[in-house]
């Protein structure tokens, strides 16, 4: 048999007009999860391959769950006509090296042409481009906002790098910024979703930890399904600031209050409320500035954990596992939440994981 996707990207890449059309009117986009159809065009630099797809219905910024963006830095001319289709310029890859399109641009590979490359580059900075995973900040990066200091010592102390807030909540007297980060060792990249809060008490950030596959780019966070965690921790801030913090320790079963009827990103009964030992030593030294950070741990054993000492202890445990390889591949064994392990459209990734 024929992959059928194979064949579309082929055809695309080589800029066979008359074949695309062919394929276009048999719905064969080439709409894998690895490459599609935009994707190989924009790769075999074919603008006019890339007008027929756009003014087919193709999605110019792929599928939630595709593994890149076509707005590669492929030809000046591809890029300048999916911006104007209205692309995302800070799409992320799904994949460990985390490159957004100026990144790539800016460091393109050996050998290449560095003036098309910076021209390119060039142009995405004229229209907002940025480079949200870049190790490097600009003075005025943070602005202030309550959880930021945390989000900083996370990524002074775990070697993370955090992009700018998914979701931002205001009052006259209480704020918390949803925020994600990245950290990882070689291929095993999570991603870290904090939320920062203020209230009438003490400053604290609680935070989750999910593979990196799972997508949280502009195109994603418009479908409910991947906004879960998102909205999970905007809910569970807001009750923080209304009723009181967890500590180290806690356990919150579906019917806790502060997790108590709003959707879990996940399948497990109980949370378990932990303070790190790498970031708790780090904030020791931060002068009083630095909020309390929380981690939401899931707990995933059929056997329920009881509150207090048997909690403690296990929170202990949780609070020495090294974030180097905080779950590996398996989303089981220490602090990241296994939702994308058990979520359909993740079949095709069985490779990738």
């Amino acid at each position: 048999l024929i992959d059928q996707s194979l064949v579309a990207e082929k055809v695309m890449w080589d800029g066979r007009l008359e074949a695309v059309a062919v394929l276009i009117e048999l719905g064969i986009f080439g709409l894998s999860r690895k490459m599609t159809g935009l994707d190989a065009a924009a790769l075999g630099k074919r603008p006019d391959v890339i007008r027929q797809l756009l003014s087919a219905g193709a999605p110019v910024d792929n599928l939630a769950i595709s593994l890149t963006s076509p707005l590669c830095p492929s030809s000046l001319e591809c890029v300048q006509l999916l911006v104007e289709a209205g692309a995302d310029v800070d799409r992320d890859a799904l994949t460990e090296r985390m490159n957004t399109p100026l990144a790539a641009a800016d460091d393109p590979a050996p050998n290449s042409d560095r003036a098309k490359f910076g021209e390119i580059a060039e142009y995405l900075r004229s229209v907002g481009a940025t480079k949200p995973w870049d190790d490097t900040r600009s003075d005025t990066f943070w602005d202030g906002s309550v959880g930021q200091l945390a989000t900083v010592l996370v990524e002074a102390s775990l070697g993370v790098v955090a992009a700018p807030p998914l979701m931002v909540h205001r009052t006259a007297n209480s704020q918390f910024d949803v925020r994600r980060a990245r950290y990882g060792f070689r291929n095993y990249v999570q991603a870290l979703f904090t939320a920062g809060i203020s209230a009438n008490g003490d400053a604290c950030e609680i935070a989750l930890a999910t593979h990196s596959l799972w997508p949280t780019h502009r195109g994603a966070m418009q479908e409910e399904r991947f906004r879960v965690p998102v909205e999970f921790l905007s809910g569970v801030g807001q009750r923080i600031i209304d009723t009181s913090r967890p500590v180290h320790g806690d356990v919150l079963d579906r019917d806790h209050p502060l997790v108590g009827g709003i959707e879990w990103p996940g399948d497990f009964k109980q949370w378990l409320v932990v303070e790190h030992e790498s970031v708790k030593s780090c904030a020791a030294v931060s002068e009083g500035k630095c909020p309390k950070l929380l981690f939401l741990v899931p707990h995933l054993e059929k056997k329920a954990l009881k509150r207090g000492p048997d909690a403690r202890a296990r929170a202990d445990f949780k609070a020495t596992v090294k974030w180097e390889k905080p779950a590996l591949k398996g989303g089981k064994n220490n602090l990241v939440i296994p939702l994308c392990y058990n979520a359909p459209w993740l079949s095709d990734f069985k490779d990738v994981l």
